[in-house]
This record gives C-alpha cells, sequence and structure tokens, in this order.
C-alpha cells in the first residue's frame, strides 16, 4: 500500500506566490524581452479578476516565451538564482512536515499550477515527486510548449494517472493547501489541511468546518 501525502507549492509550502520571482529571473537572462513580457503581465493580472484558468494560461504563456531556445543547461542555470530566492520564502515547518513523511515512507506529491521545472529546482535533495506544468524539450531545448495545466480540477487528475501509474493499492492519508481552488485535491485525502490568514478561517470555518487550519502566521 502506498500512502500518498499532497501539497500545493505556491502560497502553501512558501509564504507567497513564487511566479514573478520566476519571470523575474528569466527575464535577467532575456531582457529585450521585458516590453512584451510586461504586455502579457497586464493581461495576466486582468485576467485574474474573471477567470483564474485563464491567468494560468497567461502565466504559462509568458515563461514559455521566455524559456523558448533555451537549453536545458542555460535554465538549470537560471534556476540557481530562483531558487535561492525561493528558499528565503519556505515555511519551515512545513518542510519539517514534508521531511517527516519522507521518513515515514510515505510518499510526498508536491502538485502545482507552476513550471514542473521551477519547483522541482526548489526542492532538489528531497524525496518526491513534483507535478506541474511540463514544458516541451526537443534535442535539449525549451520550445517554449507546454503540455498541461495544473489547476483546480486538473490536480485532480493528473494526481490520479501518476498514482495509478505506479499499479499498487494506495490512498491519499494527508493533504495541504492555502487555496480553495484545490478543494478537489483537498478531498482525495483522509486528514485536509488548510493554511491561510483570518479571512480564509471565516471561510474554512463556515464551508469546511470538519477540516483542519492552520494559521499562517504561525507557520
Amino acid at each position: 500500500m502506498i500512502n500518498f501525502v499532497l501539497f500545493d507549492f505556491d502560497g502553501t509550502i512558501t509564504k507567497l506566490d513564487t511566479t514573478k520571482i520566476l519571470i523575474s529571473e528569466l527575464l535577467k537572462n532575456r531582457p529585450t524581452k521585458v516590453f512584451f513580457v510586461t504586455y502579457l503581465m497586464l493581461m495576466m493580472f486582468f485576467s485574474k479578476r474573471n477567470n483564474m484558468e485563464s491567468f494560468q494560461r497567461y502565466k504559462n504563456k509568458i515563461i514559455g516565451f521566455l524559456v523558448s531556445g533555451l537549453s536545458v543547461y542555460k535554465l538549470d542555470k537560471i534556476m540557481g538564482g530562483f531558487k535561492i530566492r525561493v528558499k528565503s520564502m519556505f515555511r519551515q515547518s512545513l518542510l519539517e512536515i514534508i521531511t517527516n513523511h519522507i521518513k515515514n515512507n510515505n510518499k510526498v506529491l508536491v502538485v502545482t499550477a507552476s513550471p514542473t521545472f521551477a519547483v522541482e529546482a526548489c526542492l532538489e535533495g528531497l524525496s518526491l515527486e513534483v507535478i506541474g506544468v511540463d514544458f516541451e524539450i526537443i534535442d535539449d531545448h525549451y520550445t517554449g510548449n507546454y503540455n498541461n495545466l495544473c489547476y483546480g480540477e486538473k490536480k485532480v487528475q493528473r494526481i490520479m494517472e501518476l498514482s495509478e501509474a505506479y499499479n499498487e493499492d494506495f490512498c491519499f492519508t494527508e493533504a495541504w493547501s492555502d487555496c480553495f481552488s484545490d478543494k478537489g485535491m483537498i478531498d482525495l485525502a483522509e486528514k485536509k489541511y488548510w493554511i491561510g490568514n483570518e479571512n480564509m478561517k471565516k471561510r474554512v470555518n463556515k464551508c469546511r468546518p470538519n477540516d483542519h487550519f492552520l494559521e499562517e502566521s504561525h507557520l
């Protein structure tokens, strides 16, 4: 029996969303693309008001535009700076929980709407798997195209695909997130954990009184 434990990344393992940091690190390598990226970012943030899936598509379009043509080696080098900045934003208590699960032979899955390559770089050295947005590589270079989304109910689909690929009995013992778009993922698990501020606490207590809630200021 495989015991899976599910974690969101941005806002859960990290204290803040890491999208702007990723884009800024990529732009350092390609400063001539700043004007078109600025336009796309404006479109991205306007879309966030009405349609989070559209927001995710704009985000991936920006990242794809910035990684297009880069070799795997070059992008790995760029991720070095990104990793340093993001590690300062980690919730150390969450890392301890993840480490304990790994020590207890539970299978940790970090399920994220961010690029797989970026989150894997930040969590390098931990025995876990990342399910995220996969960008296409041909002949050791990124094309800029991405193969999938990993947001909302699509997270559930990706989790089930990976879990079933093991061809063993499995269960989901815990799930952690800071965002209600992850309700589907949270509902897979026996123990359900939410992280957030006072407004999030009120929402969880009202809509999901049997779930666990941890205030972000305590983590």
